[in-house]
């Protein structure tokens, strides 16, 4: 069909498979965000160096009881006069924001979630002496988890997957002078974000914004989740007036485009060399301290501990996690005596096999708290259907065995080490092979 007959459905797609009935797409109804009956209110912004006139205002929002707290982005609409009614909306960074969140919500698969906040809805009608006075009234609002650079907020992901993409581009850090190490850091960097970005193309949502600070809140040197929807674009059988503020194009024209912007970025930081500087600035030291760290030799297999890892997000795959994701991890839980341990840990990551375990916590018919741990997957074969677990009510585990161990009765003792650091209320633990036979 000559493209000037086509539907918008049949351009947008055009190459690939349309991964969803278009019966399933949603108009513009809205989510409410529900207070339970609880009085919510407004925090302070989450940046302090943002703009207060700026489209969007982002503040913490939480229940004036509890501790825990939510990420509001509150937006304008366009003010041109000149666009149309039906223009406008497309282009109203609110409506954006909305539209990706929901349409993830319903089509995208549990287990890709965890690569974006979770959504709890909007709220239309706030007013004046609901808002903060020192603030322009923005009367609409997106209500989103809290992501703060803290262990709980980040998500552990599925072991890198390989492709002439990810290949090329490590093909071209070999060109700047970095360690094996950072090669593998940035390598994994870059196809991290191609999956939380092929994961929108997937549903058909084009992001619009593919920006470093997209991936990971300012002042954070780690990722967590892919962020700020309000210049993406979610698809409708409907020509649309632009796509995330450029013209309607195929959505594998786009795909283009935003992985290239995602390789141009990780490749500027990798010429940055920005890995060093932190991990000069976490260690207290300097870069030539760490460059010998990055290459110094590695502990024999026999040395390597059992390490185990707590979280409360779902992983997209249960595997041995990928490097730059179980980084920060490691380096929340490395040794008072021996703050390099994450950094020669990351480096034998291949020296590992992993387990995952779920613990679903709830309470008895006499209300007494229960907890029962589950094992999900033992060394890559899964044992358990993880869309069948309640995530909502427990955490997951994931315990990195290293490949020298031999373990008999490995389900019992392996759970017993989840249960350990369960109890003592840290997001991990490392367990020498002789304490572990003392379990």
């Amino acid at each position: 069909m000559h493209p000037k007959h086509q539907s918008w459905t049949d351009t947008f797609f055009s190459g690939c498979q349309t991964p969803f009935d278009i019966g399933e797409i949603a108009g513009d109804d809205l989510r409410l965000f529900t207070c339970n009956n609880k009085p919510w209110r407004f925090g302070k912004l989450v940046r302090q160096d943002a703009p207060l006139g700026g489209p969007i205002l982002v503040l913490w929002f939480f229940p004036t009881t509890q501790k825990k707290k939510h990420k509001l982005n509150l937006g304008g609409s366009p003010q041109n006069s000149i666009l149309s009614r039906t223009s406008k909306r497309e282009l109203d960074p609110f409506l954006n924001e909305t539209r990706a969140f929901d349409h993830i919500d319903r089509l995208c698969p549990p287990s890709r979630r965890a690569f974006f906040p979770r959504f709890h809805g909007v709220i239309t009608n706030i007013k004046r002496s609901e808002f903060p006075p020192i603030y322009k009234l923005r009367r609409r609002a997106v209500v989103l988890e809290a992501i703060v650079p803290d262990i709980a907020c980040r998500r552990l992901l599925a072991a890198e997957s390989y492709s002439v993409l990810v290949d090329n581009f490590a093909l071209k850090l070999k060109d700047l002078p970095l360690s094996v190490f950072e090669i593998e850091w940035y390598r994994s960097l870059f196809e991290n974000r191609l999956r939380r970005v092929n994961a929108l193309h997937d549903i058909g949502i084009v992001h619009g914004d593919i920006r470093d600070d997209h991936f990971r809140i300012p002042g954070d040197s780690y990722d967590t989740v892919l962020y700020d929807f309000s210049n993406s674009y979610t698809f409708s059988p409907r020509l649309p007036y632009r796509v995330a503020s450029r013209k309607a194009l195929p959505l594998s024209k786009i795909r283009q485009y935003e992985e290239g912007y995602v390789s141009d970025q990780v490749y500027r930081r990798a010429q940055q060399m920005d890995l060093r500087d932190h991990l000069a600035k976490s260690l207290q030291t300097n870069i030539d301290a760490v460059e010998a760290i990055l290459s110094c030799p590695l502990d024999e297999a026999k040395d390597l501990e059992l390490i185990v890892l707590k979280t409360t997000n779902r992983p997209d795959g249960f595997t041995v996690p990928s490097l730059t994701s179980v980084f920060p991890f490691l380096e929340a839980i490395r040794p008072k005596s021996n703050p390099s341990w994450h950094i020669s840990r990351a480096r034998q990551l291949k020296s590992y096999k992993s387990l995952w375990a779920f613990q679903h916590t709830h309470e008895n018919q006499v209300n007494l708290t229960k907890q029962t741990l589950t094992i999900v997957s033992l060394w890559g074969e899964m044992l358990t259907d993880p869309d069948k677990l309640r995530t909502e009510q427990g955490c997951f585990f994931l315990l990195l065995v290293p490949h020298a161990w031999v373990i008999d009765d490995v389900g019992s003792k392996l759970l017993a080490a989840c249960i350990r650091v369960s109890e003592g209320g840290s997001p991990g633990g490392i367990i020498s092979r002789s304490d572990f036979e003392d379990i």
